[in-house]
């Protein structure tokens, strides 16, 4: 399984960045996203866990639909209308609260 001293030093991690109150610490409408990769030597199915804090997502809601990196680029791209880089993002979907 995964190995304790890492799951401490990110949990430190998150407590210094996000604090106790991350929606507060942040201007309106914020999304925070906290993507852990995959580690080499890879012990999993290649799942990716991603944590996304934001005022307008309600909090311990869970989505299993498959994301990935491409699907934040996506996001992004589509959240400030910049366009895409013509790559695996212009056919990623954006997250499923930009839709």
């Amino acid at each position: 399984g995964p190995d304790t001293a890492q799951i401490d030093q990110v949990a430190t991690f998150l407590k210094d960045f996000l604090g106790d109150d991350p929606v507060s610490k942040f201007p309106p409408e914020t999304l925070i996203v906290v993507t852990f990769d995959e580690a080499y030597p890879f012990q999993f199915d290649y799942g990716v866990y991603t944590l996304l804090i934001a005022d307008f997502l309600k909090a311990g809601t869970v989505n299993s639909e498959p994301v990935n990196h491409y699907n934040l680029l996506a996001s992004i791209e589509d959240n400030f209308g910049i366009g895409n880089m013509k790559r695996n993002d212009a056919i990623a979907r954006p997250y499923w609260f930009l839709r």
